[in-house]
């Protein structure tokens, strides 16, 4: 007999029973893995939800930074309460077209600071050549504020639209980009708001013809003396004249150097009377030169 067979038999049973049985327990492990995997979402959801309460809160940071930069308006309020007058200043940088305004809004009537730029309006039409006559009616209408002189520029340059298109020129290339001279009612009922009167200035140094005229604006006379007329270098016109409720509007265009450059400045009262407007603005002066460095200045 053949046992060969048997022993294969047994022996297949023997490996069989020795071989290791599968364990059951080790098949839910990869399910143990989920509660671990979906931890990992509900953690990073979490960072976004503390991080958008930062987020938001930055605006309201930036809120507060206003209330640095309109340090000069509360420093200006106090000269607003003892003029006992509705007062305002408006300046710009030099050669910069946005003007900073603080007080009231007094502006009207240009009066005589108009004939600034129509002086200059004069200077460019003849360059050199500008006749010996209209010369001396520009020193006149700046340096004396002659209403008649400024008539006599008024009139070369063709009076009423005529002359109103001229000057509007060099307005613009001031960069008043307003201010339209009035061509029916005569060039002092012409409306110039401060803040426009503040960008000419600033501007006023780069307008062709306009340096003859600024020369004229440092030499004015005593009867224009106020404001900021006795900074060093600066060049200045006054308007002024009865206003509609019988008390008086005073203005003043000024250029003023500065330690960074120049500074175009425009100011304007309406007071009882002619010497009180002056007061006023002695005031705005004074409250100027101390806040000099503090001012926006440049170069155009």
């Amino acid at each position: 007999m053949n046992v060969f067979p048997i022993f294969n038999v047994v022996g297949l049973f023997l490996v069989a029973m020795l071989a290791p049985m599968p364990n059951p327990t080790s098949e839910p492990a990869p399910v143990a893995a989920p509660p671990t995997t979906s931890a990992a979402p509900t953690t990073e959801s979490s960072t976004p939800t503390k991080a958008r309460p930062t987020r938001r809160a930055a605006p309201t940071r930036a809120v507060v930074r206003p209330v640095h930069t309109s340090s000069l308006e509360a420093s200006f309020a106090s000269v607003r309460r003892a003029a006992g007058a509705p007062v305002g200043v408006a300046f710009v940088a030099g050669g910069g077209t946005k003007a900073r305004v603080l007080g009231d809004d007094v502006g009207g009537d240009a009066y005589s600071t108009i004939k600034v730029p129509i002086a200059v309006t004069v200077q460019r039409k003849y360059g050199d050549d500008l006749p010996s006559d209209l010369r001396s009616d520009m020193s006149d209408a700046i340096v004396h504020s002659d209403n008649d002189a400024a008539d006599e520029l008024w009139a070369d340059l063709g009076r009423g639209y005529h002359a109103s298109a001229a000057v509007r020129e060099v307005l613009r290339a001031g960069n008043d980009d307003t201010t339209v001279p009035d061509p029916l009612n005569g060039w002092g009922a012409t409306d110039w708001t401060d803040a426009d009167q503040a960008v000419f200035a600033a501007n006023l140094a780069c307008i062709r013809g306009a340096g003859p005229v600024l020369s004229l604006m440092r030499q004015t006379d005593d009867t224009q003396r106020w404001g900021v007329a006795d900074l060093d270098g600066v060049a200045v016109k006054g308007g002024w004249s009865p206003g509609d409720d019988g008390g008086y509007v005073v203005r003043q265009l000024a250029v003023v150097k500065t330690p960074k450059g120049q500074t175009g400045i425009a100011m304007s009262t309406r007071a009882r009377t002619m010497d009180a407007g002056t007061a006023v603005l002695d005031r705005v002066g004074a409250w100027l030169r101390t806040n000099l460095t503090r001012l926006p200045s440049g170069h155009c």
